[in-house]
């Protein structure tokens, strides 16, 4: 039998950031992660005639902190962060201008779908976008991330800087808030 130290045992792949890795293009950046950002801004409440404008500045910033990417996080997790900061930071933007644009359905309607198909799923999914126009926009991100995105919780710790103990109880609270308002508003009980 041999014995077997640890300092001998392969590294474990956890930490994905090697000296060396090569950082991406900023057009493989883009090609692999522009539809993400579109339809994750629709998602956050970003109205149709404000997405070309995210687009634009998200790509803006990875395109100006390319060079100080380092490869802990998948790109697409990086490119996450961003979105969420130009997200907030236009959110806050247009509420200290006083404007408000209620966001429209988020996914198109199936055109192989009924009508009568069609009709109901604009009408859940315009009432799923009134129920996270209610909700705190943090919440909001974590429900979008973590429940259409589908990441992690490793994932949206890296996205958001926040431990995976504290978003576990962030995210179940998020839920909770989510369902509350959404019997509440099916049950006709809140405008």
């Amino acid at each position: 039998m041999v014995a077997v130290t640890f300092a001998q045992l392969p590294a474990v792949a956890d930490d994905p950031a090697e000296p060396g890795l090569a950082v991406p293009s900023f057009d493989a950046v883009y090609a692999e992660t522009a539809s993400f950002v579109w339809t994750n801004a629709r998602r956050l409440g970003v109205p149709p005639s404000q997405l070309d404008d995210v687009l634009q500045d998200v790509f803006v910033v990875v395109h100006r902190r390319l060079a100080d990417y380092e490869p802990r996080a998948s790109i697409k997790t990086w490119v996450c962060a961003i979105l969420i900061n130009v997200v907030r930071d236009r959110r806050r933007a247009f509420s200290r201008k006083g404007r408000h644009e209620l966001a429209e359905s988020a996914e198109p309607a199936d055109d192989r779908a009924s009508p009568e198909e069609q009709a109901s799923s604009a009408q859940a999914l315009r009432l799923v976008q009134q129920v996270l126009e209610r909700m705190p926009q943090d919440r909001v991100e974590l429900i979008v991330l973590a429940m259409l995105e589908r990441m992690s919780l490793r994932e949206l710790a890296e996205v958001t800087g926040v431990n995976e103990n504290t978003l576990r109880s962030r995210l179940s609270k998020a839920r909770c808030q989510f369902d509350e308002i959404y019997m509440q508003m099916s049950e006709g009980s809140m405008p």
